[in-house]
């Protein structure tokens, strides 16, 4: 196995060391099959120089308690995470992806808080995080490598409305403006924020048998996008990724637009910067430690 510099960093923070600043979450989808889809997240997080950490148990983003209607599971993940931020001594938790993970981790982190005040942790949206990294100047990036392309952005139910109904914050803004560090051509597609329509995949349809139905209502965002003239869908949500990039096509066959994650925009358009020789001196003990832990060997050839 040749390992990247990027590969190399991320070994060194997948199995839940302690004290770490950022907690992270993946989509089981994304481990099991989509796998490529992470290294954005990891290229970021190297870019930010961030010290991060995922969970070795107990890591999967998506509520399996909100997707089958079990209130009770919901809790019980949530629960899981404030036990891992707790026993790790970790600083905050990157709020996880959407398909019901951030909004059934928000529910749940809520009644385990209102059961006991001591459940309280530090976490932060996917979306703030992006946000203050750029703010604060810890990821640069380059707009020109998004030049000749008309980008739109699509409000996936469970980050915008949902959230927005539910704790008086839905998160319209952040993406838009984060968005517009990354390129120069946006357009709104019509209808958005509160009043857009959802692509389809919601309410368990992406993953469900009924394939059909949600492709017919997905003509919707069909014809909002084709109406945009947009040439890239970004999202925030993996049911609306798959939806939106595998079965509106299939649907409706004339659709050339790219779908992209706005991490994954984020990740492409950064500027990287080379670490200090001390800093890759300590990320090299560090990976060192962490493989001799796991009984690892990486060829480096």
């Amino acid at each position: 196995m040749h390992l990247s510099a990027i590969d190399t960093f991320y070994l060194t923070n997948r199995n839940s060391k302690d004290n770490a600043d950022i907690l992270f979450f993946p989509n089981s989808k994304e481990v099991f099959s989509d796998y490529d889809d992470m290294l954005w997240w990891w290229k970021i997080f190297y870019a930010a120089k961030e010290n991060w950490t995922v969970p070795s148990e107990n890591w999967e983003a998506m509520d399996w308690g909100l997707f089958t209607g079990n209130s009770e599971t919901t809790k019980v993940l949530a629960k899981r995470k404030i036990d891992l931020m707790k026993k790790h001594n970790i600083n905050r938790m990157i709020m996880p992806d959407c398909s019901g993970g951030s909004y059934g981790c928000k529910k749940g982190l809520k009644e385990c808080v209102m059961e006991d005040p001591n459940n309280q942790i530090n976490h932060i949206y996917l979306y703030s995080y992006l946000q203050e990294a750029l703010q604060n100047g810890r990821i640069k990036l380059d707009k020109s490598r998004n030049a000749g392309k008309v980008f739109t952005w699509h409000d996936s139910c469970k980050h915008g409305r949902e959230l927005e109904r539910n704790f008086g914050k839905g998160y319209f803004d952040e993406p838009r403006w984060i968005l517009r560090q990354c390129v120069d051509q946006f357009v709104e597609l019509e209808a958005n924020r509160m009043n857009n329509f959802c692509c389809g995949a919601g309410g368990g349809n992406w993953p469900m048998p009924y394939e059909k139905e949600s492709a017919f209502h997905a003509r919707f965002k069909y014809k909002q996008i084709k109406n945009s003239g947009a040439n890239v869908v970004v999202v925030g949500c993996s049911n609306c990724r798959d939806q939106i990039m595998k079965r509106i096509p299939k649907f409706y066959p004339d659709c050339d637009y790219e779908v992209k994650y706005i991490w994954q925009l984020v990740a492409e358009s950064l500027v990287l910067e080379p670490w200090s020789d001390e800093e890759v001196s300590l990320a090299e003990k560090e990976a060192k430690a962490q493989w001799e832990r796991l009984g690892f060997t990486p060829d480096e050839e």
